[in-house]
């Protein structure tokens, strides 16, 4: 198989375009960066907890017609990145010749990439 795996849902694109003398660790890259992503979601599901001022807290806790008190909306749930809700899939881009123009082939993934997603 030499295309990469088919998957249905978010997932984390690896592109190293420099293999030559010491290849990156991309499964240590993986779980670094669903470790930040989970970190985020959980600093922004508590802002989003505490990030009301007292008159947003007054109206989302009402009245009912009742006259029964009704409970703020809860926070929504977490986002939680795993390797079974964001999988990691290594591609095999063209390679660089030099350690410097690193820069050079990441804007043209960034490219590629965004004309595949606006077709």
């Amino acid at each position: 198989d030499d295309g990469p795996p088919c998957i249905d849902g978010p997932c984390m694109l690896l592109l190293d375009s420099y293999l030559h003398d010491t290849p990156h660790d991309m499964e240590a890259m993986s779980r670094n960066l669903r470790g930040y992503l989970n970190h985020e979601s959980e600093v922004r599901r508590q802002g989003s907890m505490t990030g009301r001022n007292d008159a947003e807290l007054r109206r989302s806790s009402s009245v009912t017609d009742a006259g029964e008190a009704q409970d703020p909306p809860s926070p929504p749930p977490p986002l939680v990145f795993t390797e079974d809700t964001f999988p990691s899939i290594r591609l095999r881009p063209p390679q660089q010749q030099n350690s410097v123009d690193c820069g050079l082939f990441l804007l043209k993934y960034s490219d590629v990439i965004l004309d595949c997603l606006r077709r």
